[in-house]
């Protein structure tokens, strides 16, 4: 498992392009277009927002010595959102597009770059607020996805999928131009917890990829493709996350987290467990949601980083009405952990 190679490439990122990754994972993508890509096949991104990733993976494929002339399909449905203006605002109302604005920001690179204006088909979640609020609906009239015209997928990226449906047909779509040995899966939400149908799909196609790279700092997971995904194996899987047995699904997450933990990241471990969260809202279990959330906090240490945490903690009281409680520990000011942190190393070099 590699954790830092892409660190070490000096990338100066266009601060003008707004984004939602870290500092690096824009090293990592640029890296990937840099020194992984080979030109043997495409690199396809789903999901490139204002075109932060896209101009990472371009920047990469532009100096790469491989002719990327139209190599990096880009697919969006490109509908702004009310949760986006969070990131950076823009003088569109939501539902409208901000396609021009992506243009905008990659014209640099627009020989390198492909742009679709397609979507992933999403399932709806019933009393979710915030499914409804992100999620694609068919009467938003973006034609769906349906692959690219290279026979060869090199690297996927895969940021804008944003449901187990929509992973789902991503996978479905693609899946034969894949290259055992040789494609790269680059799921930006693995360790988000959110997403729980990332790993739970990594889990699902287990016996056809390996795990590569992991960013620390940053939610991205890769998987390189060790043999090729049956059709058959895709088109078996469930629709809809309320058709999923919860116990297999919550067993996946669990052992993905299990699987960061051993690599040494125990931030990403804790963030896969709060996957459990969102899976369990999705089907129709808040309770059960607020009980597995409880339980993780209890186990949080102290020294971690809480922001999806909280995350959760918000998205939980927005959806029962209820106030879940932060433990005691918890609800220590910051230089009040950074003291508790600093303590504990004086403790174990005393005891040496």
């Amino acid at each position: 498992m590699e954790h830092d190679s892409w660190k070490r490439v000096v990338f100066s990122y266009p601060d003008e392009i707004p984004t939602m990754i870290s500092h690096e994972e824009k090293q990592y993508l640029y890296w990937l277009g840099q020194s992984v890509w080979g030109g043997v096949g495409a690199v396809v991104e789903i999901g490139p927002w204002l075109g932060g990733s896209t101009a990472c993976l371009a920047a990469g494929m532009q100096v790469s010595g491989h002719n990327g002339r139209q190599q990096l399909h880009t697919c969006d449905n490109f509908i702004w959102r009310d949760f986006m203006a969070v990131r950076t605002l823009l003088p569109i109302q939501a539902g409208a597009s901000f396609y021009p604005f992506f243009l905008e920001n990659i014209q640099d690179y627009e020989m390198i770059v492909k742009p679709y204006v397609q979507a992933l088909p999403d399932e709806i979640i019933e009393g979710d607020g915030e499914a409804r609020n992100k999620r694609f609906t068919e009467d938003e009239q973006i034609p769906i996805f349906e692959g690219i015209s290279q026979e060869f997928v090199e690297i996927l990226f895969i940021d804008g999928a944003k449901s187990w449906r929509g992973m789902k047909h991503l996978l479905k779509v693609l899946c034969n131009k894949f290259i055992p040995g040789k494609t790269l899966l680059v799921c930006q939400d693995y360790k988000y917890w959110g997403a729980y149908w990332v790993p739970i799909m990594m889990s699902r196609i287990r016996k056809h990829v390996k795990p590569v790279h992991s960013t620390f700092n940053g939610s991205t997971v890769t998987f390189q493709l060790v043999s090729k995904i049956p059709n058959e194996l895709i088109e078996g899987l469930e629709d809809h996350v309320m058709d999923m047995q919860a116990d297999e699904c919550l067993l996946e997450i669990e052992q993905a987290s299990l699987l960061l933990s051993e690599w040494g990241d125990v931030l990403g471990a804790m963030n896969m467990l709060l996957c459990k969260v969102s899976f369990l809202s999705h089907q129709g279990e808040i309770g059960g949601a607020i009980e597995e959330f409880v339980e993780i906090q209890k186990s949080w240490p102290i020294s971690l980083n809480l922001e999806q945490l909280e995350r959760a903690r918000e998205y939980l009281q927005n959806e029962s009405a209820e106030d879940i409680a932060r433990p005691i520990k918890l609800q220590l000011p910051y230089s009040g952990r950074r003291l508790l942190k600093v303590l504990g190393r004086i403790k174990r070099f005393l005891v040496r």
